[in-house]
């Protein structure tokens, strides 16, 4: 996970993507690995709290390379699940100056900028901005990890650089000539 954090009293206002955006983001794939490795799934107890998009009854939002799944609740993601291509990986080429939306999700179960606003909260990417960025939608995929869907808040002062430096840690120990998949489950 990675934060992005924005000066106090000035975060963005998310915007929204064209949904074409999205027309060939392949999420998580369970078939990425020589041996099939699925997400895991979400326990019955909390399948009602479970976010459906609003076209279908998918409970998985794809992004290029990763996905999510979000509490109704909570408003914020329960699990995020991505490949990494090692061998494909590319430098992050921004620094973030937006947030975004996405309009595939009930915005209602997106937690915005006001929750961040005048607070020592930052934004923190469940799926962290270096992880989906590889292959020919690299730049696609790294936008996709600034959605508002893919955000938690932490606490700033706790988690920066502490967090960072244990994520960045294990992507940089991974073995980046391989592929690799990651699940990250919040705690609620």
């Amino acid at each position: 996970m990675e934060s992005t954090t924005f000066p106090v009293g000035r975060v963005p206002k998310p915007k929204e993507l064209e949904l074409s955006h999205y027309a060939n983001s392949d999420g998580y794939d369970s078939s990425f690995l020589e041996d099939r490795v699925d997400r895991p799934k979400m326990p019955h107890n909390l399948l009602e709290d479970c976010v459906t998009l609003k076209d279908t009854s998918s409970i998985e939002p794809r992004y290029h390379h990763f996905s999510i799944i979000m509490s109704k609740s909570r408003r914020l993601a329960y699990l995020g699940a991505v490949n990494i291509d090692g061998n494909k990986l590319q430098p992050i080429k921004f620094e973030p100056t937006e947030q975004y939306f996405d309009p595939r999700v009930d915005r209602k179960y997106q937690v915005g900028p006001e929750a961040y606003i005048d607070s020592n909260l930052v934004f923190y990417h469940l799926i962290g901005r270096r992880d989906p960025v590889w292959g020919n939608v690299a730049r696609e995929a790294e936008m996709d990890t600034l959605h508002i869907t893919n955000c938690i808040p932490h606490y700033g002062d706790l988690n920066d650089p502490i967090w960072q430096s244990l994520t960045d840690y294990v992507l940089d120990n991974a073995d980046l000539g391989s592929k690799n998949q990651y699940f990250y489950r919040t705690t609620f």
